[in-house]
This record gives C-alpha cells, sequence and structure tokens, in this order.
C-alpha cells in the first residue's frame, strides 16, 4: 500500500492501551474505554490518544460474574500513566530530534522494561511509528506486543498496522482474531464496525 494514499482511506489503530487481558477480556466489564482520534496534521497518519476510565468505587466492582479488587483497579491506572508518560515523551522526542532518535530511545526502553511493560513499550513504539508513515515497522512492534500478550487490542493493532502497510492476508487474520478475543464490546460499537467493515473488505 503506497504509504501517499489518501489518509481517509487509513484507520488509526485504535484500542491500542497496555492492559493485561484478564483485565479487559473478562473482569473489567465497568472500565470503558475510550478511545479518541483525530486527523494528524498535513496528511500525515491518523494521531491516537487513548484513555482509560475505570469506574474507581469504594466497594469492588461485581459485574455478577466476578469482582474487579482496588488492586486491579490501581494496576490499571498504573499501566494507564505508563502510557501516557510514553506518549508524551514520545511526542516531544519526534518533534526535536526526530524519528529515528526516538526510535533509540525505545529500544532502549524495552530492553529495561519488565516483561509486562514491555508490552506496553512495543505498542507505542508501533504507534509512534504508525503516526510517521514507517507502517512496517509498526507492523513489527505490533506483533511483537502480540507474541508477549495475545489479547483483542494486540490483535487489532497488528490487523491496522498490517492493513496500513498492504499486507492483506496478516490484516484479515488479525481483524478476525480481535473478533473473536474480545467479548465486551460496550462504548465501543464503532471500533466494532470497522473490524466487521474490514473483514468484509479484505474477504472478497
Amino acid at each position: 500500500m503506497d504509504n501517499d494514499q489518501d489518509t481517509s482511506s487509513k484507520f488509526a489503530p485504535v484500542e491500542v492501551v497496555h492492559s493485561r487481558r484478564r483485565f479487559f477480556q473478562s473482569k473489567l466489564a465497568k472500565v470503558i474505554i475510550i478511545l479518541v482520534v483525530g486527523l494528524a496534521a498535513f496528511g500525515i497518519a491518523a494521531a491516537i490518544f487513548l484513555q482509560l476510565q475505570p469506574t474507581v468505587s469504594e466497594e469492588p466492582v461485581d459485574d455478577g460474574e466476578t469482582s474487579v479488587s482496588q488492586q486491579e483497579l490501581d494496576k490499571a491506572e498504573k499501566v494507564l500513566k505508563l502510557n501516557q508518560d510514553i506518549s508524551n515523551k514520545s511526542y516531544q522526542m519526534v518533534e526535536e530530534e526526530g524519528y529515528e532518535a526516538t526510535s533509540d530511545w525505545y529500544q532502549e526502553k524495552v530492553d529495561a522494561a519488565s516483561s509486562e511493560d514491555k508490552v506496553t513499550y512495543y505498542l507505542q513504539w508501533g504507534v509512534t511509528a504508525y503516526n510517521n508513515n514507517k507502517f512496517d515497522e509498526a507492523l513489527k512492534y505490533a506483533q511483537a506486543a502480540e507474541d508477549l500478550e495475545h489479547s483483542g487490542i494486540t490483535a487489532g493493532f497488528v490487523a491496522h498496522c498490517a492493513y496500513a502497510a498492504g499486507n492483506k492476508e496478516i490484516a484479515l487474520k488479525y481483524y478476525k482474531l480481535a473478533l473473536e478475543r474480545r467479548t465486551n464490546w460496550e462504548a465501543a460499537d464503532d471500533v466494532k464496525d470497522t473490524y466487521e467493515e474490514r473483514v468484509r473488505e479484505l474477504s472478497q
């Protein structure tokens, strides 16, 4: 796929958040994922800003089958903060030092990160690459995150990067996986619609 394609044909890698799959797929029916996607300037790939807004209460959240402890909510907030810190730092570095220097910074962080935090760094590295039209690199980092953690989030990101890179086979495979892995679509019907639309398109 040509990197000079009309940006209206590009979909930002939605759902790039760095949570553990047990937290999002089964335990957090009460946690809402809000995706804020805006077009980047000068026709570059869409910028992605993802925020989690967990419902925190005095008591554990009960979804009828399992409960979410305060400890788990604290962990989610910690992941969110790391995600935001990485996003802010990488954006500043790209502006001031360029993409290559930012990529070197990511590599240092990945090498030093715990196995749990590596997923966060790989996904954000992929977002940075994607937003700089380096779709093949974005796909590589998305797949690195997927190798570490199999979730609807990582599958969706791999799919979007593969689609932008022109790899239809991988894109189709991972859009289907993202739909299979995620069971709670509350507040994310537009994301589900995007995945289903892409599956129909790529299956033709």
